[in-house]
């Protein structure tokens, strides 16, 4: 079981929400199938995989699908079309991630509104690879917890 950690910092929780993914290896495009809004219990392994899809829809070009499936949150800070874009833009300056593995997964509780983020539960896992040019890159998929219990994509980006 994870322990939800508090954030305090707003640092720390701009780091939760930037609205641009990165890809996964082409093999592992072709078995994502389409994601939906995730009745994810909180599991690590669930989200892993999770999160693998949506990156692997975003590259595949469905960025808007992946939107469409987003946490009411997401939706009031992008439209689907910049979300769409951003994406493209994304996918043309880095190409899809080689090399892609699962590095990291943390929970969050945020006790108090943090820049655009709302208080509630956020869950990011973090994957490494490396980007066309071949430099090592960090890609984050973050989740909210929904008033309606569901966990849903809060935000993509890539470092």
């Amino acid at each position: 079981m994870m322990v939800p950690v508090r954030i305090n910092s707003m640092l720390a929780a701009a780091s939760l929400v930037m609205l641009v993914a990165q890809g996964a290896p082409a093999a592992a495009q072709q078995a994502a199938p389409a994601p939906q809004a995730y009745a994810l219990a909180p599991n690590p392994a669930d989200f892993a995989l999770t999160a693998l899809r949506i990156v692997q829809v975003v590259d595949g070009g469905d960025a808007q699908q992946i939107w469409d499936t987003a946490s009411p949150v997401l939706k009031q800070l992008v439209s689907r079309d910049q979300f769409a874009a951003t994406a493209r833009l994304r996918f043309a300056s880095h190409g899809a991630l080689q090399n892609l593995q699962w590095r990291s997964i943390a929970r969050a509780t945020l006790t108090e509104q943090q820049g655009q983020l709302q208080p509630g539960e956020y869950l990011s896992v973090n994957f490494v690879g490396l980007n066309k040019d071949r430099k090592a890159v960090v890609e984050t998929v973050s989740f909210i917890l929904d008033a309606d219990q569901t966990w849903r994509l809060v935000g993509l980006s890539i470092t």
